[in-house]
């Protein structure tokens, strides 16, 4: 099984009672949980709890892209028990041969050092969600308020129509299908933009 919390379409966060229920689930029944946290420090008013807390059958893929904002310098882990590492590593030494030095040092750093531009970055994302989201329901679109991570999955009608006219007015939007068929009347929207710039994006469609 393969969870990728909190950046499911909806936005929504696990709770602590239903990772720790899949964890002993893979216990019981003895499957492995590939967890992608890639967002755990980008969760508006809720915590981040991980299954691999709860079970050895846990593979955790983790990375510095998004909460540090290291997009480019492509600085990730994976935590698992011993049992994995080996096979792991064979994949691994056929995909890349290192992390460059410099972005490991990067890395370091931003584990060590103050985590307040972490915590303020995640309230600025929460303002953006909160304008954005208030602004598709004025316009009469129904959209959940994510928890975590920084996109919206507005329900629409018509998506690829809705894409495309955005588009030609200067607004890029994707349509939602290619990220589960639960998206497929919805399309996708990051706010990981300033806020100036998303109220404008949202003025446009309003008059699109």
């Amino acid at each position: 099984i393969i969870l990728n919390s909190p950046c499911n379409p909806t936005g929504a966060v696990m709770d602590k009672e239903d990772i720790k229920g899949i964890a002993e689930l893979a216990e019981d029944y003895d499957f492995l949980v590939i967890s992608d946290e890639i967002y755990e420090k980008i969760i508006y008013g809720k915590k981040h709890y991980s299954p691999g807390a709860f079970s050895d059958n846990v593979i955790t893929l983790n990375g510095f892209s998004k909460a540090y904002a290291m997009t480019g310098i492509r600085i990730g882990y994976i935590n698992a028990s011993e049992r994995f590492n080996e096979e792991l590593l064979k994949i691994h030494q056929y995909c890349t041969a290192c992390a460059n030095s410099i972005g490991q040092m990067g890395a370091l750093e931003a584990l060590r050092g103050p985590q307040d531009s972490v915590n303020n970055m995640v309230k600025e994302f929460e303002k953006r969600r909160n304008l954005i989201v208030k602004r598709l329901k004025e316009m009469g679109y129904t959209c959940s308020k994510p928890e975590g991570a920084f996109y919206v999955y507005p329900e629409i009608e018509n998506p690829l129509e809705f894409v495309s006219k955005a588009a030609e007015a200067g607004v890029i939007t994707v349509p939602g299908l290619p990220f589960g068929a639960n998206g497929e009347k919805h399309i996708r929207m990051s706010y990981a933009n300033s806020y100036e710039n998303i109220a404008k994006a949202m003025d446009i469609l309003e008059e699109v």
